[in-house]
C-alpha cells in the first residue's frame, strides 16, 4: 500500500494519480478487484436529467436508449481503476413483479445489449467478457428462453476478455442461495454441511456462477440505503458498503476513486479476527472523542422526502 513518510497517502494526492497508477496500487494491495454496482434509480435519471415523462408508454424504451453511454462510463471507471470482476444485478427477482410490460421492455433492452454493435464494440474495445447469473428456470417460465442462446453466444464472443462483467437476471440474494443449496444437495447430497461450507467457493458457488469467483469487496448502491436482493448470492459476507446520493448514471469518475481511497486507507478489514486490545495514543483518543461528541445526535442514513422519493440528507 502506497504511503508517504507520515502515513497513508493524502487524498488530494491520491485523486491526482492516473488510472494506471491507481490500478497498480490496487493490484499491490490485492483489493478491491471484485465489485458490485447496482444500476438503480435510473427512472429518476430519466425524469430529472433527461426530462422524460414517466406516463409516456415509451418512457422505458426512451430511457434505456439514453442509458447506454452512462452505463459504459461507470463500468469503465471501475475496470480502469483495478476492478477485474464487476457484478451488476440488472433485474432482481422482485423487478419482474412490476408487470409484464415493464420487464418485457427491460429484457428487450438486454437483448439489444447482447446483440447490438454498439455494446459489442464496447466489450471488444475494453476487453470485457460477459457472464450471467440468476434463476434461469424462472426466466424460462416467463417466456425468455429465447434469450439463453443469445446469452451463450455473447459469452462465447467475449470469452477472451481480460475483465469480467457478470449481469444478474431474476436474481435475489437469499432466494438464490436457498434455491442453489437445495439443488446442490439433491445432486450431491448434504451429509456434511461444514464440509460444504468450508469448501463452498470450489463447489456450491462455482456451480452457481459457472466458474470460481471472488467475494464482493465493494458494494455500491445509489439513492437507497438497503440491499433489496441486490447483493450477488454467496458473495457478500464481508463486502464494504457504499451508497451514492445521486443515481449511479450521474456520478462522475471521482466517485469510485474516493471509494478506493477509503477502502485502502480508512476502512478496517479484519474479517472478525482482530481483537481491540491495541492502545490508541492520547491524540487519537481525543480525536475519536471529538468526532463521537460532535455527531452524537446524527444518524447515517437519514433522508428527506422529495415528492414520492426518499433522498439523502447529508447536512
Amino acid at each position: 500500500m502506497m504511503k508517504n513518510e507520515d502515513g497513508p497517502m493524502d487524498m488530494k494526492d491520491f485523486m491526482r494519480l492516473s488510472d494506471d497508477e491507481v490500478t497498480g496500487i490496487v493490484k499491490d494491495n490485492g483489493a478491491p478487484t471484485s465489485v458490485c454496482v447496482v444500476d438503480d434509480a435510473t427512472r429518476r435519471t430519466g425524469q430529472v436529467f433527461f426530462g422524460l415523462d414517466v406516463s409516456d408508454p415509451k418512457f422505458i424504451s426512451k430511457l434505456n436508449r439514453r442509458l447506454s453511454r452512462p452505463y459504459q462510463r461507470i463500468f469503465s471507471s471501475c475496470f480502469n481503476q483495478g476492478v477485474s470482476t464487476l457484478f451488476v444485478p440488472a433485474m432482481t427477482y422482485g423487478c419482474y413483479r412490476r408487470g409484464d410490460v415493464y420487464h418485457h421492455k427491460i429484457m428487450a433492452f438486454a437483448k439489444d445489449v447482447f446483440t447490438g454493435d454498439y455494446w459489442l464494440g464496447y466489450f471488444h474495445d475494453e476487453s470485457i467478457r460477459l457472464r450471467f447469473y440468476g434463476d434461469f428456470d424462472f426466466l424460462k417460465d416467463l417466456g425468455y428462453e429465447d434469450l439463453f442462446s443469445v446469452m451463450k453466444e455473447i459469452e462465447d464472443t467475449t470469452k477472451h476478455g481480460k475483465k469480467t462483467l457478470f449481469l444478474g437476471f431474476a436474481t435475489s440474494t437469499h432466494r438464490e442461495e436457498m434455491r442453489s443449496l437445495v439443488s446442490y444437495a439433491k445432486k450431491h447430497g448434504l451429509d456434511d454441511f461444514e464440509k460444504i461450507w468450508n469448501n463452498r467457493f470450489n463447489t456450491l458457488v462455482q456451480d452457481y456462477y459457472g466458474e470460481i469467483v471472488k467475494s464482493v469487496e465493494v458494494f455500491i448502491r445509489p439513492c437507497e440505503l438497503r440491499l433489496s436482493e441486490t447483493m450477488p448470492p454467496f458473495l457478500g459476507e464481508y463486502a464494504e458498503l457504499y451508497f451514492t446520493p445521486a443515481p449511479v448514471t450521474e456520478v462522475n469518475h471521482n466517485f469510485y476513486r474516493r471509494i478506493i481511497y477509503d477502502f485502502l486507507y480508512s476502512r478496517r478489514r479484519t474479517f472478525g479476527s482482530r481483537s481491540y486490545q491495541e492502545n490508541l495514543g492520547a491524540e487519537d483518543l481525543e480525536k475519536a472523542r471529538e468526532v463521537y461528541t460532535r455527531y452524537e445526535d446524527k444518524v447515517v442514513g437519514v433522508g428527506q422526502r422529495v415528492g414520492g422519493w426518499w433522498i439523502f440528507d447529508l447536512d
